[in-house]
């Protein structure tokens, strides 16, 4: 697909995708941002650019698949990767938390093209075709996708025990198992604790990765050591720490650019308990 096509291709990517969907979306971005002085017509703003910064990232994404990886190491650069090599010499791989902020896929893709093992979890995309691409895309740069419902505590284990970093996303899970609500701008949000248990029952180190947009198909990867917290208790009460605090980052980040957000449409978002 030529550069020029990708912005026009994504609008229709994104209505297609987002149909039916318009009325959800806006409740839960009422629900989590902060904004009292925005009227209806706002809302409908913030609704038209989410459609567009989604299909946009959609289809930046099929272009992926087509492109040179000598071209996307020149899209998509990582700060903290010396860090992260670091931590590597320690022999037992790292847990990425990954979220659905800007372009997700750009984390794996980025940590593959620097040469890391890499392995991803994800949901199923429910167009296949898109699901199709997805895993090529991975494969062809040398990381290995698996889908939620697979065998993901398997495929971790093995890269985690080889070195590698696998990537799993914080901010949305499709099953209930293993999930717990944190704060998320001022509602709550139901978050994965897999990443973080996977991590701990391995003893890797955790980094916490924020995609930044620096031009049209153009992402710089931030990876942010997560500090291991003494929150005491079980393994669980430990992840639910870990995650909370990576989240704070993820919720102020949502909050400042909240049309870069895919999960908008996610129906695990709720009011918190103390609100009035």
């Amino acid at each position: 697909m030529p550069e020029g096509w990708v912005g026009g291709v994504g609008r229709i990517i994104g209505r297609v995708i987002l149909f039916g969907r318009k009325r959800r979306v806006i409740r839960n971005m009422r629900m989590v941002l902060e904004r009292p002085a925005w009227g209806a017509h706002d809302w409908e703003e913030l609704w038209r650019r989410h459609v567009d910064h989604l299909g946009l990232a959609v289809a930046e994404t099929l272009r992926h698949a087509a492109s040179k990886p000598e071209d996307l190491r020149e899209r998509l650069a990582i700060d903290g990767d010396g860090l992260l090599r670091a931590m590597l010499r320690r022999g037992k791989g790292a847990v990425v938390f990954v979220n659905h902020l800007a372009n997700p896929v750009a984390v794996p893709l980025a940590l593959a093209l620097a040469g890391h093992r890499v392995s991803v979890a994800t949901n199923v995309i429910p167009v296949p075709y898109l699901d199709e691409k997805s895993s090529e895309l991975f494969e062809r740069f040398g990381g290995t996708r698996v889908t939620v419902g697979g065998d993901v505590a398997r495929v971790a284990e093995e890269t985690l025990r080889g070195n590698g970093v696998f990537v799993g996303a914080i901010d949305y899970s499709s099953t209930q198992s293993h999930t717990a609500w944190v704060h998320f701008g001022k509602a709550e949000l139901q978050v994965s604790l897999a990443p973080a248990l996977m991590a701990l029952m391995h003893g890797s180190a955790m980094f916490s990765a924020i995609v930044i947009p620096e031009g049209l198909s153009r992402y710089m990867v931030s990876l942010q050591p997560v500090v291991l917290l003494d929150a005491g208790g079980g393994p669980i009460d430990r992840a639910l720490a870990i995650t909370r605090d990576a989240m704070r980052g993820v919720g102020e980040a949502v909050c400042h650019r909240p049309e870069q957000w895919w999960r908008w449409d996610f129906p695990r978002i709720r009011s918190r308990p103390d609100s009035t």
